[in-house]
Formats: structure tokens, C-alpha cells, sequence
């Protein structure tokens, strides 16, 4: 559902002058984004992303690509050939809650094989918390889909990861919950019921563990 603005310069959402949670900052904030990478690859990841936007729209310059970022947008170009999609359904269409203040950007959302597909690209390690994040989008854009990571390789290759771990959903809520709260924004609406500090730590730290105990 879109009913609000997005700033990507700022990575910043708002609607009617409030300043949103993005789904992004609610993970982080819970510490389950892992802090991989330097400046320089999420400045890589960013060009990459672009591209294959631009790629997605028909209007991507291939001659105008950096060439550290090539493979990358070619592994993508590959997957999108491999998985030949029946429609194109949103490429980072910025999905709002109706009544909260969370929002969110999936990569890309298409339909294959008469299901729809939430797809997430990295152009790095792919991080457990992507699992969590496109469970939220799918949350935010109220249909069910199917939720793949895609890992783009430096050899023009990829490697999906399918996310399919059904504690997902609730463990990123956890997150949005505590994100919610911390500002002073009732999040029972979440749940439907209040959750503890200690409950809240439980669902958290029980996740990060399997992380990396996995």
C-alpha cells in the first residue's frame, strides 16, 4: 500500500508530515543487520542497485556502467532471463502501513509462474536479517508472495536464497515493535497485546543466536 513520500537521498519516509520507521532502521536498531562491508561496498551495492533499475525500465546506458559494478548487474540481468517473469508488479515501489508509521522499499516484486515474488538483491554476503526484512515487506504490501534473495557474484553468476523460515515475520515485527515504542508510538496494534522488555529481548536475542549458532 503507497500513501506517503519517500526520500532515497536521505533514505527518509514521511506522510503527512510525520517522519516514518523504515523497516530498514526498525532491524537495525535491534541489532540484526549485520555490519558487513566498508563505505565502498555499499556505495557499489547502490550503483548496482541503480543500474539494474534503469536495466528494469529499458533505459539502462550499458556503456555507462562502472565496471566494477558490471558483473554485478549482468548477474542480475542472468537471474531475471533464468526466472522469466510473467509481469513486472514494482521495482523499489515504497510500500506505507495503512494506520502505523513503517514503511519500506522491496528491490523488486514480480509474478512467475502465476505466484508473486519478492526479490531481494545483494551484491555482497547475504546477510540472515533479509529473511526478516522482506517478511516485513510482505507485511507492509499485504499479499502473500514468495520471498527470494538474490546473491549477485563478481563472475556474472547469482545464487538464490529462499527465505522460508515462518519465525520471520514475527521476529522482524519484534523489531518494528521495539523501534515503535522507543519513539513513543503505541505498537500494540502489532500484536494486538502489549509485549514486555523482556519478551521483546527474548525474541531478539533468541534469533541472534540461531544466527549464529546456524
Amino acid at each position: 500500500m503507497r500513501n506517503g513520500t519517500y526520500d532515497p537521498a536521505t533514505h527518509t519516509y514521511e506522510r503527512r508530515g510525520q517522519v516514518l520507521v523504515s523497516v530498514t532502521d526498525a532491524l537495525k536498531e535491534a541489532g540484526l543487520v549485520e555490519t558487513w562491508g566498508t563505505e565502498y561496498h555499499l556505495s557499489r551495492g547502490r550503483a548496482t542497485h541503480a543500474s539494474i533499475n534503469y536495466h528494469l525500465e529499458d533505459d539502462l546506458d550499458w556503456s555507462s556502467v562502472d565496471p566494477i559494478v558490471l558483473p554485478y548487474v549482468r548477474a542480475a540481468q542472468a537471474c531475471l532471463r533464468d526466472l522469466k517473469p510473467e509481469l513486472i508488479i514494482a521495482v523499489e515501489r515504497s510500500v506505507f502501513h495503512p494506520t502505523l508509521p513503517v514503511a519500506g522499499t522491496p528491490d523488486l516484486v514480480i509474478r512467475r509462474l502465476g505466484r508473486r515474488l519478492l526479490l531481494d538483491f545483494q551484491s555482497g554476503g547475504m546477510s540472515p536479517s533479509k529473511g526478516l526484512q522482506t517478511a516485513i515487506y510482505e507485511w507492509l504490501d499485504g499479499h502473500p508472495c514468495q520471498r527470494w534473495g538474490v546473491q549477485l557474484l563478481p563472475n556474472e553468476q547469482y545464487r538464490l536464497h529462499a527465505f522460508r523460515e515462518t519465525s520471520d515475520k514475527s521476529v522482524g515485527l519484534v523489531a518494528v515493535y521495539k523501534a515503535l515504542d522507543s519513539r513513543g508510538i503505541d505498537p500494540t496494534n502489532i500484536f494486538g497485546v502489549l509485549l514486555t522488555e523482556k519478551q521483546i529481548s527474548h525474541v531478539l536475542d533468541t534469533w541472534k543466536h540461531n544466527v549464529k549458532a546456524s
